[in-house]
């Protein structure tokens, strides 16, 4: 019988063995214990905390199988031509699909994994190891990309690649990271699919990502549809109470995010979920905080704001917008210049002011987050 242990490092994984790891992110409630009993058996399986499936008393894991996990790192390397010998340098926790997918990719590859230690994330720290270590490739999201922005430093002479995942990337910060000669390699992935799905080459062809080799994609109502080898076998929810096992019944996984497709060619909008109507206007949140985005690099500022999508009598939907208190005196020029890039159905309506900021363990912030802190419902 293929049994399931709980893994605490990269290490104790045997890529070619029948046993089943579970991994946890250690900020889960820690009123759900996991009985590992319970788990269906599923032999040669990694199960992963699914991104953003955390709601209330209640988690979310995606059973991957290790086939599925290395058929995605094959195709990545080839993709990107990482090669044996290389370095990789690693601030992505392997909890996440997009860390464990680097130590998959290492054991198909044999390149090195270097892991970037600092209890709190450093720019400077992190440069400075890309360069002592002669490092090729590594792993950002968009929030520390832009931290290192902020220090006007061209990358390491000894980088290939950096890909950019965990959040959506805004033309203005890429056009800035390549100004200072980084490589992006902006991504679309979910832990449903093992990681990656499409990958952006080049500023000139922003947003359009091509779809890597493995996937087949469709849209359906505008939502992406994905078909291949690295899909989840099935996923289980966990709570207090019990744990049910759902398998994967479909050949195609409807991912929940809007996009367009032109060939092989995948421009991702958003999530579905984050899209609403104001006032008989369709606004989208996600492309809301672009804009946003857009603004806080232009001036040079954290990205230490966000714009939340609210509920209104009046409208139906309303857009807010939440400030960390330290860019309080930056209100009314994020305001003046919102109304100039703007729809005047898209105008903020309030103005949240907050002193915390919650961030994920990937340094992303999510909209119902921010509602929980601010006790918004809706």
């Amino acid at each position: 019988m293929a049994k399931t242990c709980l893994a605490t490092s990269p290490e104790e994984i045997d890529w070619e063995s029948a046993t089943s790891y579970l991994l946890l992110n250690p900020r889960r409630p820690q009123t759900i214990s996991m009985d590992l009993k319970a788990f269906p058996e599923l032999p040669g399986h990694i199960w992963l905390q699914s991104s953003g499936s955390l709601s209330g008393q209640k988690i979310k894991l995606a059973a991957l199988s290790k086939e599925a996990l290395l058929i995605s790192a094959h195709h990545v390397c080839d993709f990107v031509q990482i090669e044996k010998g290389q370095n990789y340098l690693l601030s992505l926790p392997f909890f996440h699909v997009g860390g464990l997918a680097v130590w998959a990719r290492s054991f198909v590859r044999g390149f090195n994994v270097e892991r970037f230690f600092c209890e709190k994330w450093d720019p400077r720290a992190f440069i400075q190891e890309l360069e002592e270590k002669q490092i090729h490739w590594t792993s950002l999201v968009p929030t520390q990309l832009y931290d290192l922005c902020l220090l006007s430093k061209e990358a390491p002479s000894s980088l290939r690649g950096v890909f950019v995942g965990g959040g959506a990337l805004s033309k203005v910060l890429f056009q800035k990271a390549c100004d200072l000669k980084w490589p992006l390699l902006p991504t679309y992935g979910l832990t449903e699919g093992a990681s990656q799905v499409a990958v952006l080459r080049t500023l000139q062809n922003f947003p359009w990502g091509e779809v890597l080799p493995h996937w087949q994609v469709q849209i359906r109502e505008q939502e992406i549809f994905l078909k291949g080898p690295s899909l989840l076998t099935g996923f289980m929810e966990v709570s207090e109470e019990q744990c049910r096992y759902f398998p994967r019944n479909q050949e195609w996984w409807a991912t929940g995010d809007i996009g367009e497709l032109q060939g092989r060619q995948l421009k991702v909008k958003g999530r579905r979920k984050n899209l609403f109507k104001v006032g008989g206007e369709f606004v989208s949140e996600d492309d809301l905080n672009q804009i946003l985005q857009n603004l806080l690099v232009e001036r040079k500022r954290p990205l230490l704001a966000r714009v939340i999508v609210t509920s209104s009598e009046r409208l139906g939907y309303q857009v807010d917008l939440v400030l960390h208190s330290s860019l309080v005196s930056e209100k009314s020029w994020i305001l003046s210049e919102w109304t100039k890039r703007t729809m005047p159905y898209e105008k903020i309506r309030h103005i949240y002011e907050i002193k915390s900021w919650p961030e994920t363990s990937l340094r992303k912030v999510k909209s119902e987050d921010l509602k929980a802190l601010l006790g918004i419902k809706g």
